[in-house]
């Protein structure tokens, strides 16, 4: 048996635990301790306050606890990485002097204000030319704030991702501004595994300045629906392999 002790958590595991402990939460326990030593847990706390029409029970210091977390494991999305720690929830919280894990949707909202956007999820398939999936594909997507304005120093709103063995991706985002010259898109850069990169620009539906930017292509037309906490949108690529 193998004990993990941190304050105000001990986790112990035997070989017969199902689901075993991730692996990087060994890590995190010595990221929280760290800055909970430093004050920095406390300062955020006791400094930033969240409006609870949008937040509802939850402080930010939850949201940071949870991301965090997302940025030490090795799980490809926030959904994967909810349902690896659902198991843990409690000990995983109390690291960080807190109780209860805030709900997936709470969290797409408080990521929107943050980005000061409306969230949107952006998910399809990556094909070969041969219509096959390209398992592994890498994808590379950069687009600017709410404000029409891109991040050339921080980077945000730019990262890329893996399509997973049936070639599906999944992007979670906010939706870009319309700026001077250019109608709403989304860059992206796509390459099969051994493959030449596709680079391209994904639109959205309906936007006036559509027919006014000389880049825009009909096809490249993303299907875009509201959905509860905000768009969701599906657009599948083709690349050479």
């Amino acid at each position: 048996m193998t004990t993990v002790t941190a304050p105000l958590v001990d986790i112990q595991t035997c070989p017969q635990d199902v689901p075993s402990v991730p692996p990087w939460f060994a890590e995190l326990i010595l990221l929280s301790h760290h800055l909970t030593q430093r004050g920095v847990l406390d300062a955020i706390a006791q400094q930033v306050r969240l409006g609870r029409g949008r937040a509802g029970i939850y402080d930010v210091i939850d949201f940071v606890a949870i991301l965090l977390g997302y940025a030490l494991s090795s799980e490809p999305t926030l959904d994967a990485f909810f349902e690896r720690l659902r198991p843990f929830a409690g000990p995983f919280m109390a690291l960080f002097g807190r109780d209860q894990v805030p709900h997936r949707s709470t969290l797409s909202r408080f990521l929107a204000d943050v980005d000061g956007g409306t969230k949107i999820v952006v998910a399809g398939i990556v094909l070969t030319t041969a219509c096959r999936p390209a398992a592994g594909a890498l994808l590379d997507f950069w687009h600017t704030d709410d404000n029409g304005d891109y991040d050339n120093e921080g980077y945000r709103l730019r990262g890329h991702l893996f399509a997973d063995a049936t070639g599906a991706y999944r992007l979670e985002t906010i939706v870009p501004a319309v700026y001077p010259g250019r109608t709403r898109h989304i860059h992206v850069k796509v390459q099969a595994e051994g493959g030449p990169v596709l680079t391209t620009q994904l639109y959205f539906p309906g936007e006036a300045e559509n027919e006014r930017d000389d880049l825009f292509h009909a096809e490249l037309v993303m299907n875009v629906r509201n959905v509860a906490d905000g768009k969701a949108a599906t657009f599948n690529f083709v690349v050479a392999a």
